[in-house]
């Protein structure tokens, strides 16, 4: 079966639910109301020098969302054809990304922390973790005949 591969715009900035009142801040993410998919896994990335990059990879499968908790982190986001950047930098938006579409984040704070949610748990073989892979398997499922 030949997959379509996401346009950019489909990478898109989801504001949460942000309730304020004199005792501080709620934000709440709720699964198809704010996070479009249903939540099967949550993992939280933190640490990491200012400067220093994580993810570098893209998912055959898997959705995410993409939450900087604290700090800012800048994500660079391509499609095989096209790239963008987007800055998070306040815990009450997320960055949906969906299957096949390449993720690499850079932490511009020290101590800043990425909250990612995921529509399935931790699979190895949805990984593809090398650029040069991540553009044969595009080139692969796009020009695949049924």
């Amino acid at each position: 079966m030949v997959k379509t591969i996401p346009p950019l715009d489909d990478c898109r900035l989801i504001e949460f639910q942000t309730l304020t009142d004199d005792r501080g801040t709620v934000t709440v993410a709720e699964a198809h109301r704010h996070v479009p998919f249903l939540i099967e896994r949550v993992f939280f990335v933190s640490g990491v020098a200012a400067g220093g990059a994580r993810g570098g990879h893209a998912h055959k499968r898997q959705q995410q969302m993409l939450v900087c908790t604290t700090g800012q982190i800048d994500v660079t986001l391509e499609n095989g054809s096209e790239s963008r950047s987007i800055t998070l930098d306040t815990p009450n938006t997320g960055l949906f990304i969906p299957p096949l579409v390449w993720a690499a984040q850079t932490y511009a704070k020290p101590d800043s922390i990425l909250t990612v949610f995921c529509d399935a748990a931790y699979d190895e073989n949805d990984y593809l973790r090398d650029r040069a892979g991540f553009e044969q398997y595009l080139a692969e499922i796009t020009d695949r005949r049924d």
